[in-house]
C-alpha cells in the first residue's frame, strides 16, 4: 500500500526550485519509490550474478589463520566491486572471465555495462610464485584483456593502477598517494576563496578562523573520502 501511495502521489519539492514537481507516470529519480524499486531490483541482479559466478566456479576465497573465508561483492547504490583472488599466472584470466559473466548477467536485465576508461575496470596486485611472468605478460598485452559478447563483439577490460570508486581513489599498490594529492588539491582550491576575507583577516580571532578552516575546508576535502 505504501508503494502504491508513492506511485500515485508523486508531488515533491526540490532545493533551488520555487514550485513542486509532479510525475504523471512511473517514478521520479530521488523519490522514495524510485529508491525502493532500485534497491529491490539491484538485489535481484546481484543475486543472479553471485549464482552465475558460483555455477562457473569463479568464486574467490581468502585464508586467514588456517580458515577459508568466501569473498563477496561489495555494493553501494549502483557501484559494485567484485574481489578476485587466485594464482598469479591465472588471476588476469579469472578476472576477465568474471567480467564476462558480470556483463552477461546485466545484459539479461537490459542493462549494458560501460567498459570505457574510468568506468568498468580492474586493478590487480601480483605476489608470490609466478609474479614476474604474470606482470610481464599483462604488460605485453597493454595492461588489458579481451572477452566477447554473444554477437562476438570484443570488449576490452582495462587493468589500471588507480580507480575512483564512490569518490575515493584506490591504487593497485595499496598506497594512497593519488588520493592524498587529490584531497589536498581540493582543500587548497577551497581555501583560495576565503583566504583573503577570512584566513588572513586579522580582525577575526584566530580560534574562529581555525573553526571555519575545520568546518569548511576539511569537510570539503574529506567528502566521500574512505
Amino acid at each position: 500500500k505504501l508503494a502504491a501511495e508513492w506511485f500515485n502521489n508523486t508531488w515533491m519539492s526540490q532545493e533551488g526550485t520555487d514550485n513542486v514537481i509532479v510525475m504523471w507516470a512511473g517514478c521520479l529519480a530521488g523519490t522514495p519509490l524510485a529508491d525502493l524499486v532500485f534497491t529491490l531490483t539491484m538485489a535481484r541482479v546481484l543475486l543472479t550474478l553471485r549464482r552465475s559466478l558460483e555455477a562457473d566456479g569463479l568464486q574467490s576465497h581468502v585464508r586467514v589463520n588456517g580458515k577459508v573465508y568466501p569473498m563477496y561483492d561489495v555494493s553501494f547504490v549502483d557501484d559494485c566491486i567484485v574481489p578476485v583472488s587466485g594464482e598469479a599466472e591465472k588471476i588476469v584470466a579469472k578476472t576477465t572471465a568474471i567480467a564476462s559473466v558480470v556483463y552477461s548477467v546485466f545484459v539479461c536485465f537490459k542493462m549494458l555495462l560501460n567498459f570505457s576508461p574510468g568506468k568498468s575496470e580492474a586493478m590487480v596486485q601480483f605476489g608470490g610464485k609466478g609474479k614476474k611472468a604474470a606482470v610481464s605478460s599483462l604488460s605485453r598485452n597493454g595492461s588489458q584483456s579481451v572477452f566477447y559478447d554473444k554477437q562476438s563483439k570484443p570488449i576490452i577490460l582495462r587493468f589500471v593502477c588507480a580507480y575512483k570508486h564512490v569518490g575515493t581513489y584506490g591504487q593497485s599498490n595499496l598506497r594512497s598517494g593519488k588520493e592524498v594529492s587529490v584531497r589536498t588539491a581540493a582543500m587548497r582550491s577551497g581555501s583560495l576563496g576565503i583566504r583573503k576575507q577570512v584566513l588572513r583577516n586579522a580582525s577575526i580571532p584566530v580560534d574562529k578562523r581555525l573553526f571555519i578552516l575545520h568546518v569548511y575546508i576539511f569537510t570539503k576535502g574529506a567528502f566521500q573520502c574512505s
